[in-house]
Parts: structure tokens; sequence; C-alpha cells
């Protein structure tokens, strides 16, 4: 006889707590016919609240991956007392061309798995020639050390690729673009670049709500021989990433990636440019 239950937080999983044990079963969700079913398979160990994954939408911006959108993320969602040792089974409906830019990442903050936990996250699509079939392909395993991992598909895709606005630089200047994704309080986050006199040449901030988890790519010019500071904070002390929703910032320079984050607390700094 069941004793308690409970959901997993996007209601994907059920787990029942019986008198000597605790079993997850994955309720199922039907797919369209031509959608792609992500399924991620987990025997969690006896910590499964160190576990974090996310299934997101990928653009590239000089040919660095970055986020566009959070299709379903978990941030130590699985509680201890609940989660421990079992299985869960989560899933999520694709369009097929919503999985051409795809990113699936899995994260143990407090690795190894033990021995008997791991995990497998695959697609499954109907098959078009042969009825009642499926194709699946594998995107990733993981047990032991070798559970933290960044899957992302299409990152040489023509079509995952980002058109930014061109815009002319004077002189010596150089193109500096920031790409900013909004966890779900965008009011919370500022930023600025300074100079190494501290004063600031760029900065941003005063977001509104409208823009939570959307992303934002801000283009400015900066000249090539200074050494300058990016500092990015949240007045609530839980950064971008992953309490509140998934967010992530990446900055580019003269063309080449040159800082990127999100998980911090109060603030974070990142120098660029002409530096010693």
């Amino acid at each position: 006889t069941p004793t308690a239950a409970s959901l997993s937080e996007k209601g994907i999983s059920l787990a029942v707590t019986g008198r000597s044990a605790t079993q997850v079963y994955g309720l199922r969700r039907f797919c369209k016919a031509n959608d792609v079913r992500f399924r991620l398979s987990i025997q969690l160990d006896s910590n499964p609240q160190a576990i974090s994954w996310s299934v997101a939408e990928i653009g590239t911006i000089f040919g660095s991956v970055v986020t566009n959108r959070v299709y379903r993320s978990c941030p130590n969602c699985y509680m201890n007392g609940l989660f421990a040792r079992t299985i869960v089974a989560e899933q999520l409906c694709l369009p097929r061309n919503q999985t051409n830019c795809f990113q699936f990442s899995f994260l143990d903050d407090m690795p190894p798995f033990e021995s008997y936990g791991g995990y497998n996250a695959f697609f499954i699509q109907a098959s078009n020639s042969t009825p009642r079939t499926a194709n699946v392909t594998e995107l990733a395993t993981g047990v032991g050390y070798n559970v933290t991992k960044n899957v992302v598909i299409g990152e040489t895709n023509p079509e995952c690729k980002i058109d930014v606005a061109p815009v002319s630089c004077p002189g010596t200047q150089k193109v500096f673009l920031l790409s900013l994704l909004f966890d779900n309080y965008p009011g919370e986050t500022e930023w600025e670049v300074t100079r190494p006199n501290g004063v600031a040449a760029l900065s941003g901030g005063n977001y509104t709500e409208e823009m939570a988890a959307r992303p934002i790519r801000d283009v400015s010019c900066l000249p090539t021989n200074r050494c300058f500071t990016f500092t990015i904070r949240d007045s609530q002390n839980d950064g971008l990433c992953c309490n509140n929703g998934y967010g992530e910032y990446v900055g580019f320079f003269n063309g080449v990636e040159v800082f990127r984050g999100g998980r911090f607390n109060s603030d974070q700094s990142h120098l660029f440019g002409n530096c010693p």
C-alpha cells in the first residue's frame, strides 16, 4: 500500500513510496505523428539532488554555440529523500525541425555516480518507410565520473547560424557583442563594461519581466588597444542559472568568444581586449 506520492517538478515522473521501497514511473505522453520524442532514463544514486539536466534550442554566433531557448530544465530537482536509488524516465515531444539545432546537458555536482547509477538519453522517431517501427538515436550515456556531458547538434549547420545586424565601427574599434539569455527574473540582472580607470564604457539593466527566458543580442563598438572588464550582477544573489530558470551570457569581441557564464552568486567579472 503506498504511503506517499510525489510528482517531479514538471509532472513527468511519479514517485510512490511504500513500506520498503520507492518506485518511480514515467508518465506517458503521446507525441504527434511527426514529432521526435526525447527520452531520458536515469538510474539515480543516493544523492539525486546533485543532478541537473536541460534540453535547449541553440544557435551559433561567430562559430560559438549560444542558447536560444530552453525547452525543459531540471536544476537539482530530484529530492534526496524521495528519489534516492530510483529509476526515472523523462520525456519531451519536439517537432522534427527543432532537433536540428539542439543541446542536451547533464551535470552531476558531486561525482561520481555510484556504481549502479547512470543514464541514457536518446531520440525516438517514427520511421517513414516501415510502419509501426521507430529509429532510435543515442545522444549520451553516463556512468561513474563520466556523467557530466554537453551534447550539441547543429554546431556547423548553416540553419543554426544567428544573423547579427552589421555594425560599422570607426577607426581601430571593433564589434563587441553580448548574447544574454535571461532566467525567469530579468529585472534582477545588470551588467557593465569598464575601462581600466573604472569608468563604464557600456552598460545594461532595467530589463522587464516580459523578457524572461528570452535572449537579447547587444552590439556596440570598443577600441582594440585597451583592456576591459565585463561585470554582470544579480540583485538576488542567485545568478542566471539555475534556481529560477536557465540563463547564460556569452561575450564576443572582434569576432571571437572572450567569455561566457551563468552560474554565479551576486556578480562575476571577466577581462578581455588588450590585457597584460
